[in-house]
């Protein structure tokens, strides 16, 4: 089963879909919420906002807060729900993204020192040519 960790207001935020009270939002907070979903709408292409939400509740559908969100995904949902839930998604694409660039860096930095290390090994086995060429001159010299 895939874990996602989630904060207790997040799922807080999940369940009530946005609403401080069943039925309506709550003066301030309900205010601040429809401020908040409409910058985080702001992110993601309003046109993919559900299929981009079912997408990622589908393929985390091992965990149980997914599973239950898409039990009532026709009945019950919220768009603005369906807002968090794409950006959660988008979210986790970018985690994954920025896994990858370590990983790529990592190899990278790697890479960098086998060449140094390699530069330098080129650089004495020049100076050890040299020398033994030097050496092997000087011994022709002293047999003539």
């Amino acid at each position: 089963m895939v874990s996602i960790p989630m904060s207790s207001s997040l799922s807080l935020l999940l369940h009530r879909g946005g609403g401080g009270r069943r039925g309506g939002k709550s003066g301030r907070d309900g205010g601040a919420f429809h401020l908040v979903v409409t910058l985080l709408s702001t992110l993601i292409n309003n046109d993919e906002v559900a299929s981009t939400a079912h997408s990622f509740l589908e393929a985390n559908s091992g965990v149980d807060v997914c599973q239950k969100i898409l039990q009532i995904w026709d009945s019950r949902l919220k768009p603005s729900t369906q807002v968090v839930l794409a950006v959660a998604s988008e979210m986790k694409k970018l985690q994954k993204h920025k896994d990858h660039l370590r990983i790529n860096l990592t190899k990278a930095e790697e890479e960098v020192i086998v060449l140094c290390d390699e530069n330098i090994l080129d650089k004495e086995n020049a100076i050890f040519l040299i020398l033994v060429g030097s050496i092997a001159t000087i011994q022709q010299g002293a047999k003539s």
